[in-house]
């Protein structure tokens, strides 16, 4: 390292660096870099995008939408976040345009 980095460059750093675990299929290490992304710097989306698509494949759909929610808090536009979001709302039986957390399901 040649000289300080900014926070947000650390945490693009990180972030590909969660893609990387992301593509080897090893979740548990790129959450917990994801993780570290959002400490350095919380409103990048890509950080939250990583969480959530991680969470998702992890099978975690409660705390993915929360990750997706925050994507689109940060960034309205980003498609893939609303796309994948209203795809966890569906499956777990709530309107597309509801993004309250869902109440638990009885057995």
């Amino acid at each position: 390292r040649l000289g300080p980095h900014s926070p947000e460059e650390d945490a693009q750093t990180l972030i590909n660096l969660g893609d990387s675990y992301f593509q080897k299929k090893e979740y548990q290490q790129a959450l917990k870099v994801y993780e570290q992304a959002t400490q350095k710097k919380a409103d990048l989306w890509q950080a939250h995008y990583g969480i959530g698509r991680t969470l998702e494949a992890m099978g975690d759909t409660d705390r993915a939408i929360l990750a997706y929610q925050a994507v689109l808090q940060i960034n309205p536009q980003q498609g893939d976040s609303r796309s994948r979001l209203e795809k966890l709302l569906k499956m777990r039986g709530q309107p597309d345009g509801n993004m309250a957390p869902a109440p638990n399901k009885k057995p």
